[in-house]
């Protein structure tokens, strides 16, 4: 015959279960509290950084104004006049620089037998000068040995007639257009002393 007895159940050690759930969650309590006070100390810390950061600003703009009022007070309250006469300051400084005796010499050197210079009127710019020419050549042909002679010069680019007619005379007379860039001197030779 076989003994059972109902009353049993399995053995299971339950004291190291719940030992083992106590630790778990007393290290998942402290990750928390960690956590919790490390969520305090940076919510601080942006604080303390927004405060910095509109003090910043408010002394940038501070600035910015003060600069402001230091150009009205320097330009007269008028930075806008002031710019435009610096314009017009750079720009009669660049006309000096400009050498009216280089630009006669060019067209001097170039200037064929059959073509008689009329009027030269140059737009200067910090990049050079648009010069305008108006000829009058014996003939057509006279006229293009003049451009060609011109160009020859590296000086001058670009140059084209605007406007040809015929005169009543049996001449020509023609409006050029060309950009000049005038070669940079060659440096001036240097003397030895002599002992």
């Amino acid at each position: 015959m076989l003994r059972i007895n109902l009353a049993t159940r399995p053995f299971y050690n339950e004291r190291a279960v719940h030992l083992l759930l106590g630790v778990i969650v007393f290290v998942a309590g402290g990750i928390l509290a960690s956590g919790l006070l490390l969520l305090a100390d940076l919510s601080a810390e942006r604080a303390v950084l927004e405060q910095e950061a509109a003090r910043d600003e408010a002394a940038a703009g501070a600035a910015a104004a003060e600069a402001r009022d230091l150009v009205r007070q320097v330009a007269g309250g008028e930075p806008d006049a002031v710019a435009g006469a610096a314009a017009d300051a750079n720009a009669l400084i660049d006309r000096r620089l400009f050498s009216w005796t280089a630009l006669f010499n060019h067209i001097e050197q170039t200037l064929p037998a059959g073509v008689m210079l009329v009027s030269i009127r140059p737009e200067v710019d910090g990049a050079g000068a648009s010069v305008a020419l108006e000829v009058i050549g014996l003939s057509v042909a006279a006229t293009g040995a003049f451009i060609d002679a011109l160009e020859a010069t590296g000086a001058f680019s670009g140059v084209l007639p605007q406007d040809e007619e015929a005169t009543g005379e049996g001449t020509y007379r023609t409006r050029l257009i060309a950009q000049y860039m005038p070669l940079p001197r060659a440096p001036a030779p240097v003397r030895e002393a002599v002992p």
